[in-house]
């Protein structure tokens, strides 16, 4: 259990220290950990996670890290995991935020930020194409088909938020009646 703990620690701290951009960008981060690194989960069963924790109230890495810590370790697990993921960036808004305020306009600043951008689309991209390979080979947990429906309702939840700003919890609201009329 220990060896657990340990491992939930240095993987989310790992996460938590080198996602940069939003909260999305700590998917990629959080799959390799868990899929890749330390096998906690499936790629499948990550998918799930991703899919239930985004549909949840609060941030996806804190939601993510009490998910997958507790599968791996019980409540302390998700103790660990929640902490290792919150506190470097508490350290880092508490002891740095002072200073990146003091050079805002800093164009050294702005062009490591403009910088580093791109790369954090890049890995959400991808996370998002591994996952939609991961269901279009139906490996999602609940085996939902890679069928004309199932890319309907990404179209449509992508159209509704690339053109009219629908909000998030609209589209999930909107696939969850989908899927349950569909499937």
């Amino acid at each position: 259990m220990l060896n657990h703990l340990f491992e939930l620690l240095i993987g989310f701290f790992r996460a938590g220290n080198l996602s940069f951009g939003g909260g999305g960008s700590i998917i990629p981060l959080v799959k390799t950990e868990t899929v890749n690194t330390y096998h906690w989960l499936t790629l499948s069963q990550f998918s799930d996670a991703v899919a239930v924790c985004t549909s949840l109230s609060g941030p996806i890495a804190t939601n993510l890290a009490s998910y997958i810590g507790f599968r791996a370790a019980s409540w302390p697990g998700a103790v660990i995991a929640i902490l290792a993921v919150i506190v470097p960036t508490i350290v880092v808004l508490v002891w740095a935020g002072k200073l990146l305020e003091k050079h805002a306009e800093s164009k050294s600043l702005k062009a490591i930020l403009k910088g580093v951008r791109p790369v954090i689309v890049g890995l959400m991209i991808y996370v998002a194409y591994d996952m939609a390979l991961n269901q279009a080979t139906g490996a999602f947990l609940l085996k939902a088909p890679a069928d004309a429906a199932t890319l309907a309702i990404a179209a449509v939840a992508a159209l509704a938020s690339f053109k009219y700003a629908v909000h998030p919890l609209f589209l999930v609201i909107g696939a969850l009646a989908a899927g349950y009329v569909i499937w």
